[in-house]
């Protein structure tokens, strides 16, 4: 690195567009330089050589996605992550040549460890979700808060977040509607064996959240750091959720399994099934369905959607 103060910097003098033109980049990744730490960089058609890099220090949690949408029919052009100093880093780009970047950050209430985006208050433009581990035996902590984007029409992300009073140790989140009410909540991971999902109420507030017993529920002692995704992993249209368990390496998988009731957003009363499959490393397959299950806690995830489920197999692979 030189020590000119240079906000992006090419590995070599042409940037490679992809075949069709559009200069979206395929692959967003933190790339560590020394004792620099890391720095966010994009890659054109997977070429390492063809690195478009900020010399901004970067660190923890990586998501892509289109906050502004002020450019119709191009990809996600906004690259969120963490800085330094309890700050959310927000990377822009237009799609123009030569590559242009932009950068802004929001100061959050502690590290950001996790984030996530998503339309939190049905207005059609994607927010900011982010989370972070409390050491705390408290049954909440504000360990998630979230940006909105251009509420009320102020025309970008808010300067202060919200505060979303949820499980301690939150280690991983996400945005999805995991009911089938056309409004999206709030789904935590958390590493002292309980996660959580907040429904949401389509207009930005969420309710005190429900719990999502993972390995080690209930049990004071348990401590570990986990991942988690969440998507249609059936393809009924619902979505499910798989949470990766490092310290007892193992992968729960959440089948959304329950019926919507009641009005849209606040269902009431959530019918909760017990349909929680633990796979173990090198475990053999395990069948999961709303009536067979292997089950790690007295309760599974609560999540509503429409028909009866049919069994599914789960299967792991040697790590």
């Amino acid at each position: 690195m030189t020590g000119r103060s240079l906000p992006w910097r090419r590995t070599r003098p042409e940037r490679r567009a992809r075949p069709d033109g559009n200069p979206v980049p395929l692959l967003v990744l933190q790339h560590g330089v020394g004792g620099f730490g890391r720095e966010l960089c994009i890659s054109y058609q997977l070429d390492p050589e063809a690195l478009v890099c900020n010399d901004t220090p970067v660190e923890g949690p990586l998501a892509v996605g289109d906050l502004n949408g002020s450019v119709a029919d191009v990809p996600p052009d906004e690259v969120l992550t963490a800085e330094a100093g309890n700050k959310l880093g927000i990377f822009g780009f237009a799609p123009t040549s030569p590559l242009n970047w932009s950068e802004s950050s929001r100061t959050a209430p502690a590290a950001v460890e996790s984030l996530a985006l998503g339309d939190v208050d049905s207005d059609d433009d994607l927010d900011v979700v982010v989370a972070r581990p409390i050491n705390s035996v408290a049954a909440r902590e504000d360990s998630i808060h979230y940006f909105k984007l251009n509420p009320s029409g102020s025309g970008g992300l808010e300067q202060v977040p919200t505060a979303l009073p949820s499980t301690p140790g939150v280690d991983a989140v996400a945005v999805a509607d995991v009911d089938g009410d056309a409004c999206n909540h709030v789904v935590a991971g958390g590493g002292y064996g309980t996660g959580m999902v907040h429904l949401g109420d389509g207009a930005g507030g969420f309710d005190g959240g429900r719990d999502l017993p993972q390995l080690g529920y209930e049990n004071a002692a348990a401590t570990t750091r986990v991942t988690m995704a969440v998507d249609d992993l059936t393809g009924d249209g619902h979505p499910d959720i798989v949470i990766a368990d490092k310290v007892n390496q193992a992968v729960m998988v959440y089948r959304n399994t329950s019926t919507r009731s009641g009005a849209a957003c606040f269902d009431a009363p959530p019918t909760a099934k017990s349909d929680v499959a633990v796979v173990a490393e090198n475990a053999a397959p395990t069948t999961c369905s709303p009536t067979t299950s292997t089950r790690m806690a007295a309760r599974s995830w609560w999540p509503r959607s429409p028909s009866p489920r049919t069994a599914v197999q789960w299967s792991a692979a040697a790590a």
